[in-house]
């Protein structure tokens, strides 16, 4: 009876230890997912209003200097807004390699049940080998 109980036991705890871990999971995926859509739609509407400004100063810059200068004027705008866009692209890059991979406290955290649930399975087989090797000691 002691045995059954002490296995009910276990599988109650198990069962717990992964609920926790499902919902830990779930609310890193609901963080997550509402962090990406302020990211993008902050991203989007900065992008939106930055280029239309950009549109319009072009615009205004290359007539004035479409009389003076020609099209070198427009080549060196479009070159800097090249230069510039590669930049940005590159920062971006750096951002997304920065963040920590997706889920990596849940799996901290399954890494760390493992390793305990590895260590209790460990501890009886050991007690059990130094209790037979006090027994064999003794005779």
């Amino acid at each position: 009876m002691a045995l059954l109980a002490s296995v009910r036991q276990l599988g109650a705890t198990v069962l717990a230890l992964l609920q926790t871990r499902i919902e830990l999971l779930a609310v890193e995926l609901a963080e997550e997912k509402e962090r990406l859509l302020s990211v993008f739609l902050l991203a989007f509407l900065a992008a939106l209003f930055l280029g239309l400004g950009v549109l319009v100063v072009t615009a205004v810059v290359a007539v004035w200097l479409l009389r003076s200068y020609g099209f070198t004027a427009t080549l060196w705008m479009a070159a800097l807004y090249l230069l510039i866009g590669i930049a940005l692209a590159w920062r971006v890059k750096r951002r997304v390699a920065e963040h920590p991979p997706l889920f990596s406290t849940s799996l901290a955290e399954l890494n760390k049940d493992r390793e305990a649930i590895l260590a209790a399975a460990r501890e009886p087989e050991e007690a059990v080998a130094q209790s037979g090797a006090e027994g064999a000691g003794h005779e």
